[in-house]
């Protein structure tokens, strides 16, 4: 099974979404506030964002990314929230050795897009015992659509439905 940015999105939840969403710049909030939240009457109003409106924004953007119209953005704010993971991504590709500067890379990812249920394994207890969070390890392989991502119960237990 491999899931679209927008099915990930859905799948996160309102409050995982919620703090992905928060930890967001506040150009890329308003960005996104201005095409889920800020209409009304077919105007947008301001888009000052306050911190005790984010809660409702960050809902009304979820259900606004829930469908295929809302795939791009979607895969940005995943993009967005990993780039602020770098940590996570560095020991993932260094665990398949494929060069990256801090987790950042022009390689192919084909050992770890193709990789079978038992290295995925060993790489998610191996994240695991540094402390990553979990649901971010499962987010990650299902992100890069792994192959074999949903051998995982963890990623299935974050991801199935």
């Amino acid at each position: 099974m491999q899931l679209e940015a927008y099915e990930i999105i859905e799948r996160l939840g309102e409050d995982k979404f919620a703090a992905i969403f928060n930890g967001l710049t506040r150009k890329m909030r308003t960005m996104l506030e201005s095409m889920f939240v800020k209409k009304r009457k077919g105007r947008l109003v301001s888009l000052k964002s306050r911190k005790k409106d984010r809660p409702q924004a960050a809902k009304k953007v979820w259900l606004g990314l829930q469908d295929e119209s809302g795939n791009q953005y979607a895969d940005e704010i995943l993009r967005a929230y990993f780039f602020e993971r770098r940590e996570l991504l560095k020991t993932a590709l260094d665990f398949f050795e494929i060069p990256n500067e801090d987790g950042i890379t022009n390689q192919e990812l084909t050992a770890l897009e193709q990789a079978d249920a038992e290295t995925l394994r060993t790489l998610f207890d191996a994240l695991v015992s540094k402390e990553f969070d979990p649901l971010d390890i499962a987010l990650y392989l299902v992100f890069l659509k792994t192959e074999h991502a949903f051998d995982l119960a963890e990623v299935r237990e974050f991801f199935e439905r």
